[in-house]
């Protein structure tokens, strides 16, 4: 009975074995059509044969049906790669959506499909019976779906195998069994020798082509070393040993950089001369400096200008640092104008000063010049144009001229607190108040880098540091000082301000009789004006170069005075006292000036009450004391230069708010800030 059954067995295989020999595999003559990246997706991602019918193929083959077309499960034909568009560099690195690491080393074959299918790819699949083995595959990076693929079935041709792509299934078979397709690698390095150990390395390349590196890679192998790129991808597929790998790995790092790393560009528009002609001066500028403007076989350019036909601009890129900051020097000396000796006409606007100004600083600086030298002016007042007929290069000298004198004229602002000081006791001149340094039971120590040693006590000006309302303050609250008013102004650098407080007093200035008139023979015509007294300063502050102010400063104390009874002119006095001085101050510090003085005589009756007020005998109890008061006017006057006039607005709303207003020295002296260098309070 066993042996009936052997012999049966033995005969259906032999009986399988004719029908196998004998089988004809049908082949599919129609081209397929092309296809997209994302078609080739969508029939890897379509489902395919169910698992019950893949097992039906594989484990019964002999009872499929016998017809001519039929084919073993291994030998199913399928339509070659799809022909898509070849994708560019850019676009193929914008298409990689999987960040994979794969790390392979000698493992089974089956294993390195499944997870690549399985948990890569995620499509159906199925594995021959041939395909056994070991084998090595090593990936990390992004890389798209379509160049996986095709980097797998680059990597298995190596070993003798082949992908198919068919009804959503992917075929993993022997290479022999099927016809190679256009355009696959066939890569045949000696799997004889399993004594040396070599590895797959899948590298993604991101800004180098593959293609155009893989000869380069090629000179670093080892004898047993094989480098390879996968069709239409940017993916380099090389076999060499680990040791070997690491040292091509380190140049592959260099080669893929990105075009412009470690380089440098600047974009010029020249003015006067060709982007052409401009680009030939910097490469002989770069030259004559040591610097490669044209490539060698082992070496890369270091300099290069290229001309933009479109805009007239030039494009310079180099690799050295040092390099960069002389480029600006470079075009500065090259785009110049062409001096042509020939008077040519210009027009500037005056900004600030006068256009006659201008005219006679031109006539003065350039008046000594030649008669086909010297610049030709014309003045539309109107319009304050000045139209200059000159020679280039003496234009040019005007014009830095003109530009220097007329610039912005500098703002300063004045603070200017009008003060008396009383007379009496340890104080027998106003400004000892300053010089003293001492107020009630306080002293002060007041410093400023413009002081002046020697003080002439009447008539004199001096400066403190940017603490001197606080001394004032101090006095003030002693009753040694009364504060008569406090204004501010702002001036311009070079021009006069002027400070009044005091009133106008009308004067008869002329008086004509009515004998001139018929109706009323006796009427009187007189002339009157007003005349302006009390304190009145007037004040030109110049900023130098330094950043100080000289202050040119006239001080006028005037007065009314009634005339007497029996004067024949009917007409006040006016008896003034006036003090000029120039003084250099710090912007911040405050000059003082004294030494008018003004004494004021009053009368005080005091006696007995009820008795003092009876009729000459109330002499008896009263009397009369006569009090005289000698008061010196101080005047501290604080430049402030504005540097920004953007800040004039600030300085608008402090005048506003203070002129002639005396209780605005209280929030004077709050908005000071007290620096102990340069004030110190002593009990």
């Amino acid at each position: 009975m066993r042996n009936t059954a052997l012999t049966f067995a033995t005969f259906v295989c032999l009986f399988f074995a004719a029908a196998c020999s004998t089988t004809e595999t049908a082949r599919v003559d129609e081209a397929p059509a092309p296809l997209a990246r994302s078609s080739i997706m969508d029939t890897l991602r379509a489902p395919g044969p169910s698992t019950s019918e893949i097992e039906h193929r594989l484990d019964q083959p002999e009872t499929r049906a016998r017809f001519a077309q039929a084919v073993a499960p291994e030998e199913i034909p399928i339509p070659e790669w799809p022909i898509a568009r070849r994708a560019s560099l850019p676009e193929m690195v914008a298409q990689r959506d999987i960040d994979v690491t794969l790390n392979f080393k000698g493992a089974p074959a089956v294993e390195v499909f499944r997870e690549i299918f399985e948990r890569v790819l995620q499509v159906d699949y199925m594995i021959g019976p041939t395909v056994t083995g070991e084998m090595s595959f090593m990936l990390e990076g992004r890389i798209s779906s379509e160049e996986l693929l095709r980097t797998l079935d680059a990597v298995s041709s190596a070993y003798g195998w082949a992908l198919q792509v068919r009804e959503g299934m992917v075929y993993v078979v022997d290479e022999k069994t099927i016809a190679k397709a256009p355009g696959r690698v066939q890569v045949a390095w000696d799997r004889v020798r399993p004594d040396v150990a070599t590895n797959t390395y899948v590298i993604p390349l991101t800004n180098a082509g593959a293609s155009e590196i893989v000869e380069a890679v090629r000179q670093l192998l080892t004898p047993r070393g094989v480098v390879f790129t996968a069709p239409r991808t940017n993916v380099l597929v090389l076999v060499d040993s680990p040791a070997n790998v690491d040292r091509i790995m380190a140049v592959l790092a260099e080669l893929d950089r990105p075009f412009f790393a470690g380089r440098t560009l600047r974009l010029y528009t020249p003015r006067f001369i060709p982007p052409g002609d401009l680009a030939t001066g910097l490469r002989e500028y770069a030259q004559a400096s040591g610097v490669r403007t044209t490539a060698t076989q082992a070496e890369q350019v270091q300099f290069s200008a290229n001309v933009l036909p479109r805009s007239g601009q030039l494009l310079v890129m180099t690799t050295v640092r040092d390099l960069v900051p002389m480029l600006d020097g470079w075009f500065d000396r090259l785009d110049q104008p062409v001096e042509v000796d020939k008077a040519q006409m210009h027009v500037y606007r005056a900004q600030h000063l006068s256009p006659e100004s201008l005219q006679g600083a031109i006539d003065s600086m350039f008046g000594y010049l030649d008669d086909g030298d010297r610049p030709e002016i014309a003045i539309i007042s109107e319009s304050r144009v000045i139209a200059i007929r000159a020679k280039p290069a003496v234009y040019r000298q005007v014009r830095d001229m003109i530009r220097l004198l007329d610039g912005p004229p500098k703002q300063v602002y004045l603070q200017v607190v009008v003060a008396e000081v009383v007379i009496s006791g340890d104080v027998q001149f106003g400004v000892e108040l300053f010089t003293n340094q001492s107020v009630g039971d306080y002293q002060y120590e007041l410093r400023s880098d413009a002081n002046l040693l020697n003080l002439d006590p009447v008539g004199s000006a001096f400066v403190l540091g940017k603490n001197a309302f606080a001394l004032i303050q101090a006095a003030r609250l002693q009753g040694t000082v009364r504060v008569l008013s406090a204004p501010y102004a702002v001036a311009t650098s070079g021009k006069p301000a002027m400070l009044n407080v005091g009133r106008e007093v009308p004067t008869i200035t002329r008086t004509i009789g009515g004998t001139t008139d018929a109706v009323d023979p006796n009427r009187i015509d007189s002339s009157i004006e007003y005349r302006e007294t009390g304190v009145i300063l007037n004040v030109t502050p110049t900023v130098n170069d330094r950043g100080s102010v000289v202050l040119d400063i006239t001080q006028e104390v005037s007065d009314v005075e009634e005339p007497s009874p029996g004067a024949s002119i009917q007409s006040p006095s006016f008896p003034k006292r006036e003090l000029s001085t120039t003084v250099m101050i710090n912007s911040g510090d405050t000059a003082v000036l004294g030494g008018i003085r003004i004494e004021r005589e009053s009368d005080q009756r005091t006696g007995i009450p009820v008795l003092s007020d009876i009729p000459l005998i109330g002499l008896a109890f009263s009397g009369k004391n006569v009090r005289r008061e000698q008061t010196e006017l101080v005047i501290l006057v604080t430049p402030t230069i504005v540097l920004d006039p953007s800040d004039l607005p600030y300085y608008a709303s402090q005048f506003l708010g203070g002129v002639v207003n005396i209780d605005r020295i209280d929030s004077l002296i709050s908005e000071t800030k007290v620096d102990t260098n340069e004030m110190f309070f002593r009990k």
